[in-house]
């Protein structure tokens, strides 16, 4: 039997993940303890259960019904059946799980991961992880992933190196949960920048050799800033809320995005290198911010929910249940069943 911390951590965990991927980058995830239901429009960070509904492409707006605006890309994985849930570390390593479970939390699961964005599929040995019950999938990396089964026998199991072997994580497992955003993060070429509080107030404050001195930037930021970095680590913003709050930091000073929609929760912004933002925009969809405007992306894409930026710059998407990943100029993959 596990023990009480690690049964508390296992009923968050499935809370947070059955039946919908959530992995974000550390810095770029919610706060979930506080924010939980606008965490949902993150994390939950890259993939939900693939629905066979769907028709097998979706026309480019435009384009005279020649044009595709994505691919589709099956996952075969051989034995699969039932339920598919897929979720991208970055845009070439991605895991898929697929199964169903009878009476008496007698269940079938087959696991499954690529290297190559999803073109070939390699089955994951689940023999030496005992399991009676659902199971539930949580990606950290692209070789890093929980594997938690609910049911009569609650547990929590983690790989660390692909799938090769598998462990119970030690302790209370906090790390399965996304860390809250740092106050501290570094960039590329030795840069940081930091959160700096003052009261109520947040102040950001940069380094360019990697932390050994510090340059407090003007003005003051507002309650509850938090920092974010682009995906090469060359473009870093600060969010604040109450109202949303939008910064771009530069070395000399903290710069607003005045027209940046206020509507607009921090959770539910990624940074895009190039000094772009993904963000959800209350009636009008996902989008791109850029240079003080904002360009939703072609439909149906924009009414994907929810969204988030991986490790390597892709773009994920969760449309009608399924996983859609790609890039800002196009490119994107649908994962469907084989």
């Amino acid at each position: 039997m596990p023990d009480a911390r690690i049964a508390d951590e296992f009923a968050r965990f499935a809370d947070e993940f059955t039946g919908s991927f959530r992995p974000v980058p550390v810095e770029s995830m919610p706060r979930w303890r506080r924010h939980k239901r606008r965490a949902a429009l993150w994390m939950g960070g890259l993939a939900a259960a693939l629905v066979a509904a769907l028709s097998l492409n979706a026309l480019q707006p435009g384009a005279g019904g020649e044009r595709p605006l994505w691919t589709d890309r099956a996952v075969h994985l051989e034995g699969a059946h039932g339920e598919l849930n897929v979720q991208f570390a970055d845009r070439w390593h991605g895991w898929a799980l697929a199964g169903a479970c009878r009476a008496g939390n007698i269940c079938d699961y087959v696991l499954g991961r690529t290297t190559d964005g999803g073109r070939t599929w390699a089955r994951v040995d689940l023999s030496r992880v005992p399991y009676q019950g659902r199971p539930v999938l949580a990606v950290r990396g692209p070789d890093r992933i929980i594997f938690g089964v609910t049911g009569p026998t609650d547990d929590l199991w983690e790989s660390t190196d692909a799938g090769q072997t598998f462990h119970r994580p030690t302790g209370a497992a906090m790390d399965i949960f996304p860390a809250l955003p740092p106050d501290t993060v570094t960039g590329a070429d030795h840069t940081a920048w930091k959160i700096v509080r003052e009261g109520l107030d947040s102040y950001a404050s940069y380094s360019a050799d990697g932390g050994a001195t510090w340059r407090v930037l003007r003005p003051a930021l507002g309650t509850g800033a938090t920092l974010r970095l682009s995906p090469n680590g060359r473009d870093a913003w600060a969010f604040a809320s109450n109202p949303t709050r939008v910064w771009r930091l530069e070395r000399d000073a903290a710069y607003a995005e005045p027209d940046f929609p206020i509507s607009v929760s921090p959770d539910g912004i990624g940074p895009l290198n190039g000094r772009g933002l993904l963000a959800l925009v209350p009636g009008q969809g996902v989008g791109v911010w850029r240079g003080g405007h904002f360009a939703p992306l072609p439909r149906p894409l924009r009414d994907a929910e929810p969204s988030m930026v991986l490790p390597d710059g892709a773009i994920a998407l969760v449309l009608d249940g399924t996983l859609i990943v790609g890039r800002e100029e196009g490119d994107w993959i649908r994962y469907v069943r084989g």
